[in-house]
């Protein structure tokens, strides 16, 4: 037995599967690494020059651009197939890029950093409904139990990566320059996507199973009616709403203790690669054997019951005590097991809608990744307004 057919014997991957699992895996390594290059320095220059009061309207213009973008992009998955629409979307995330850059340059209005937190929320939408609808199409229900786990590892090497890489190229080449860095690697990204949708046909078919469904009915009427999938909607909703109220509390810690752009993209970086590193320690040695020993609901109810004993600590000593710095690093490490959990829900939470048929499936994971999730999103924005405000 050679070395790579014990490698896949190991990661329990099927001879006939190493190809697709290779490819797959290197996307999403480097999808993710453009992203979290790019995501870093948005908020980086934000929280360098707004305060963090102001994400409520941030989580409020992105979860209606979100939401506009992915009825449009449901409209166009009945004209085009997933290799279209894949590398029609990863261009224009490109294209971005490079614009945002330019722009920081030329434009020196507030309006330029304030936007790039919209754009990041839209951004990761479409990167992760995108990723997930890639792996729907290209492996089946029992791949995706083997397999969903270990492609979900690639988030977690980019974070481990960008985060450690970071201090590092801000250091030389200044924090806005990250997006000349995430737009080198998405280039490749994009090589490598264009490599995929060539060679495995299930991309490049249009789906005439639900074009056959949308003629009889409209997408979400279909999709509210079996109550299946509005478990699956409500479950979303309130995973969102938990996930922004987290983020809220410790980007605004995050703000207190660090006010400049480089201490605070160095910082971030090194704080995603930590998550990385821990997620990838779960995704490999944890989550599999949970999801196999206690099944997906368990492995779902875990991480809103740890934040819930997390976060009424938090708030305990908040309310009777003025330890900025304890209350900084409670938080810090109640948004770290939020991620580090992340990357066994979202395994989880994807293998849930394996049972549906494929054009379902495409329009259930696209309405929850691009309408419900940023309508959560808006919901928090209007909620922690007006805590604010009274």
């Amino acid at each position: 037995m050679t070395l790579s057919e014990r490698l896949l014997t190991l990661a329990n991957i099927r001879p006939n599967e190493g190809k697709v699992f290779a490819w797959a895996l290197l996307y999403a390594v480097l999808s993710n690494t453009m992203y979290l290059f790019a995501s870093t320095a948005a908020y980086a220059l934000f929280l360098s020059k707004f305060d963090a009061q102001r994400l409520p309207y941030i989580y409020i213009g992105g979860s209606l651009l979100a939401t506009l973008i992915s009825m449009l992009y449901l409209q166009l998955s009945k004209r085009y197939s997933l290799a279209q629409l894949l590398i029609g979307q990863f261009g224009l995330i490109l294209l971005s890029l490079i614009g945002y850059r330019i722009g920081l340059t030329v434009l020196t209005n507030g309006w330029v950093v304030f936007s790039l937190l919209i754009w990041d929320g839209v951004v990761s939408t479409l990167l992760f409904t995108a990723l997930w609808n890639l792996l729907g199409q290209l492996f089946n229900l029992q791949q995706g139990k083997r397999l969903f786990g270990l492609l979900a590892a690639g988030q977690q090497m980019a974070m481990i990566a960008v985060g450690f890489l970071v201090p590092v190229i801000v250091a030389r080449i200044g924090t806005p320059n990250l997006f000349v860095v995430a737009a080198v690697v998405g280039i490749g990204a994009l090589g490598v996507l264009r490599h995929m949708t060539r060679t495995f046909i299930a991309l490049q078919a249009p789906d005439v199973e639900a074009e056959a469904s949308e003629s009889k009915t409209s997408p979400s009427e279909s999709l509210l009616s079996d109550p299946y999938i509005r478990l699956i909607f409500t479950m979303y909703i309130f995973f969102a709403l938990g996930s922004y109220f987290i983020d809220n509390i410790f980007y605004s810690q995050v703000e207190g203790q660090l006010t400049n752009q480089d201490q605070l993209a160095g910082f971030l970086g090194i704080f995603s690669g930590i998550v990385g590193a821990f997620s990838l320690c779960n995704q490999l040695f944890l989550a599999n054997r949970l999801l196999s020993r206690y099944g997906v609901r368990a492995v779902i109810v875990l991480t809103p019951a740890l934040l819930f004993l997390g976060v009424g600590l938090f708030t305990l000593i908040g309310t009777f005590s003025h330890l900025t710095f304890v209350l900084f690093v409670m938080v810090a490490g109640i948004n770290l097991v939020r991620q580090v959990l992340d990357a066994s829900d979202n395994t989880a939470a994807n293998l849930l809608y394996q049972p549906l048929s494929m054009a379902v499936r495409t329009r259930a994971q696209t309405t929850v990744d691009g309408m419900i999730e940023p309508s959560a999103a808006g919901l928090t924005g209007l909620i922690l307004l007006g805590l604010t405000n009274l």
